[in-house]
């Protein structure tokens, strides 16, 4: 799934990822919001914590393959990668999950060994 279809089906803003079509085409292996556990081709989704702005760990979530970054707030001084900024990252976190969990599990559902379980038997 690209960036741009994953904000899409999110009903997120693609407008702050970058006016470069090449940004939005990018595809999306999956969403994170630890930038610990991230995996090159990942969303990273931040928001403000009690103890730390999230945004903060954008340099070593885009270091280690961040496709983009989803956060509350702007990019910290020298960051220019693709950047999100919404009102609420929780909110667009769970939207996110479920547009990508859909086009996971359709892909799941209409796999070749799923539908040969479905078919009724010939004889």
């Amino acid at each position: 799934m690209t960036l741009a279809d994953l904000l899409h089906a999110a009903g997120l803003p693609s407008t702050g990822a970058s006016a470069d079509p090449a940004v939005l085409a990018r595809d999306v292996a999956a969403i994170a919001y630890d930038s610990r556990r991230l995996t090159p081709g990942a969303l990273f989704v931040t928001w403000r914590g009690r103890h730390a702005d999230g945004a903060a760990f954008a340099a070593d979530a885009l270091a280690r393959g961040a496709v983009a970054v989803v956060a509350e707030s702007p990019p910290p001084v020298g960051v220019t990668a693709p950047w999100i900024a919404i009102a609420d990252a929780r909110t667009a976190l769970a939207r996110l999950a479920v547009a990508f969990s859909r086009r996971t599990s359709s892909r799941w559902w209409a796999s070749p060994a799923r539908t040969a379980r479905r078919r009724p038997p010939t004889s």
